[in-house]
């Protein structure tokens, strides 16, 4: 499904044209804003991504993607080892004139950048060699869409096809309720209320079969009774 064919899905069931651009201009509103919504639910294993920062000799801070809605991790991948997340002012504790250099360890969030609102980073100590690769990985939000985007497949979005599905319900809802159909808004909110919690649930065990944590089985193997841990006899030398 394009962007464009979701929007006409939403209108038609809202009765309205869909070849109006003022409709589709309208509707495309709604789609952004419900995207957003969506996005901020929960963390969606389908919104778990990884960027990369190339490091610049003296350089410290870095603009992370435009889709980054919260840094999660960072690794320094040319020197092979996993960065700490600090506080940029435990770094002002340590390096207060921030002039010591050599290969990044540690990462800090220090904000919004005022001219493209992408979240900055400040690696420490400042790097000192130009090309070297930091990863992260972030959970993302969809940006904004424009008419230029109409004819954008959503799965090359990244969207699952529930995600498309359940925007088209979005938008219809919010156009219906503006155009005082209450009664259609609210069985299509309803729909896409359904349709969010029945995947939120499915996310959720979707989390808990990639989860870092781990756990001890239960003695009994269904479910029930005590945790059991048995340590085998053996030395530690």
């Amino acid at each position: 499904m394009t962007l464009l064919e979701c929007l006409q899905r939403a209108l038609n069931r809202a009765g309205l044209s869909d070849t109006s651009s003022t409709f589709k201009d309208k509707a495309r509103d709604y789609w952004n804003m419900g995207i957003k919504e969506l996005s901020a639910k929960k963390q969606w294993r389908w919104l778990f991504k990884e960027g990369t920062v190339t490091t610049t000799a003296s350089t410290s801070t870095y603009d992370l993607a435009d889709d980054v809605m919260r840094p999660l991790a960072f690794r320094n991948e040319t020197d092979d080892f996993e960065m700490q997340m600090v506080l940029t002012t435990k770094i002002d504790r340590v390096d207060p004139d921030n002039d010591l250099s050599s290969a990044a360890e540690k990462a800090a969030i220090t904000g919004w950048n005022s001219t493209n609102t992408n979240w900055e980073v400040r690696l420490w100590p400042v790097p000192d060699t130009s090309s070297e690769t930091v990863k992260y990985r972030y959970f993302a939000y969809i940006t904004d869409k424009t008419s230029s985007d109409d004819g954008t497949e959503l799965d090359t979005l990244g969207l699952p096809d529930w995600v498309q599905t359940c925007m088209v319900y979005y938008v219809a809802s919010h156009v219906m309720s503006e155009k005082g159909d209450i009664e259609g808004a609210a069985v299509d909110k309803q729909i896409h209320d359904e349709q969010l919690s029945y995947y939120m649930l499915i996310d959720e065990q979707l989390e808990g079969q990639q989860s870092n944590v781990t756990f001890l089985h239960r003695s009994d193997g269904v479910g029930f009774g005590q945790f059991q841990s048995k340590v085998s006899d053996g030395s530690l030398s």
